[in-house]
């Protein structure tokens, strides 16, 4: 029986990048042990090669992602992981602001 001080970050690019792995099925499987989640998406080039895309764009449905969080009834938080650099923002790579207000909007 699994203790309750197991839990579970569900990265969706962690997880993603192996591309055996079902997330939509994960997430459902896994269920109440995700007390954490963040979304990214990924687009593939080739065997285990890729690169982060956009939150809208890329080999995953964050749509279906969601779908499956809300099928859990997951209520810990979430967020959309490592923003890009974009429309000459000037950040820290992979912190960019306004790509991450694009996947917050994705979520819905």
């Amino acid at each position: 029986m699994p203790e309750p001080e197991n839990v579970l970050t569900y990265c969706t690019d962690s997880f993603g990048a192996n591309l055996n792995n079902d997330l939509l099925a994960m997430i459902r499987e896994f269920g109440e042990p995700i007390c954490f989640a963040h979304t990214r998406n990924t687009i593939f080039t080739g065997t285990r090669q890729f690169y982060d895309s956009s939150h809208a764009e890329g080999n995953l449905s964050i749509l279906e992602v969601m779908k499956a969080f809300k099928d859990i009834e997951f209520a810990g938080p979430l967020r959309p992981d490592h923003g890009r650099i974009i429309w000459g923002e000037q950040g820290q790579p992979g912190y960019g602001l306004y790509d991450s207000v694009i996947g917050a909007a994705c979520r819905w």
